[in-house]
């Protein structure tokens, strides 16, 4: 049904995600710019040197109401010679009970966005979804999905690299054993729901894998799952499924 190896997916374009843009930006960090501010926004490798620059310039609008940003950027094309490119954001309010959050429009669907993709630099600076990209979690199946969870809250709360079935990092310094103990109750908490999505996932593949004598092996066992009130229904419905 169009999964691994179907034939629903010849010709299927595979669909690029956030991480694979060439430039991003949080939208809440234009937002902080004051008015008038002049300066740009650096993206640097890991060995700190800068590889791109975009130029900004914050202005007001309607008497301080609103605010526009301008991004400016150059690209050099192949055949020489400069190709300068700008863009004008709408930055507008939106009222909340606790206050005012600005927010940044996208320039091409006018929707207000958390964060602004550049696909190359001869594009426009646009949002998700007008970029059409997706999320990496989103190519991962459940388990994967709990798996990518465990490894984020232990490299960034707990500062160490982990994998499957390892025994939790040790408690970092300066951290009170309070919020070490919660944080280790958390992964745990997500180990075993992995554990259990894989043994139910499991017995449902081998349960279609026919027997010897040219029958399937059944429904997965009754207790796969530790959910004892949904195991008694299953198993109730399965005695009470008359004989054909």
């Amino acid at each position: 049904m169009g999964g691994l190896l179907s034939s629903r997916w010849g010709g299927h374009t595979r669909r690029r995600t956030v991480g694979e843009a060439y430039l991003s930006v949080a939208t809440q960090e234009l937002v902080a710019l004051p008015v008038g501010a002049i300066g740009s926004i650096d993206w640097d490798t890991e060995s700190r040197q800068s590889w791109a620059s975009v130029g900004f310039h914050v202005t007001a609008l309607n008497c301080g109401l609103k605010r526009r940003i301008e991004l400016s950027w150059q690209v050099t094309p192949s055949d020489g010679g400069i190709d300068r490119r700008r863009v004008l954001l709408a930055i507008v309010p939106a009222a909340l009970t606790f206050g005012t959050r600005w927010w940044v429009r996208c320039p091409v669907c006018n929707r207000r966005c958390g964060m602004l993709y550049l696909l190359t630099p001869r594009d426009q600076w646009q949002c998700r979804v007008c970029a059409r990209l997706g999320y990496f979690t989103k190519r991962l199946s459940r388990t994967g999905r709990l798996t990518h969870r465990a490894e984020t809250l232990v490299r960034h709360r707990l500062g160490a690299e982990w994998t499957p079935y390892s025994s939790p990092p040790t408690r970092p310094k300066g951290m009170h054993r309070r919020t070490y103990r919660r944080l280790v109750k958390t992964l745990q908490r997500i180990e075993e729901k992995r554990d259990r999505v894989f043994l139910l996932g499991s017995a449902r593949l081998l349960s279609r894998i026919p027997a010897s004598g040219g029958s399937r092996l059944g429904p997965p066992p009754i207790d796969v799952v530790g959910d004892g009130t949904r195991n008694a229904d299953v198993a109730h419905r399965a005695r009470a499924k008359p004989r054909s």
